[in-house]
């Protein structure tokens, strides 16, 4: 196997554990920090406007998309590290042309 296909594989598995472990309070912490961003907007107490509800979902999905994007990258670290560990060989050999 190649280094391309350990990183694929470490990006896999860090998708993975992000919608398995890491989508739910992702969710949870990036809503309530557009919260209280919205309570310091506006006076707090908060009314049901719905202005503010598409800025507490517009936080929710802000929160899952960048722990789904740290997890993916850290995953597809791991997995690069991983083949350097084994020594596994790149795609091209090194003394070939890069332009081929």
């Amino acid at each position: 196997m190649s280094r391309l296909v350990f990183t694929l594989i470490g990006a896999a598995v860090g998708f993975g554990l992000f919608v398995g472990l890491v989508l739910v309070p992702a969710l949870y912490y990036g809503g309530f920090a557009a919260l209280l961003l919205d309570g310091s907007l506006a006076d707090a107490p908060l009314r049901a406007a719905s202005g503010l509800r598409v800025l507490a979902a517009s936080g929710s999905l802000g929160g899952a998309f960048g722990a789904g994007c740290l997890c993916t990258l850290a995953g597809a670290a791991a997995g690069a590290a991983a083949s350097l560990a084994f020594n596994m060989k790149p795609l091209r050999p090194t003394n070939q042309d890069p332009r081929v």
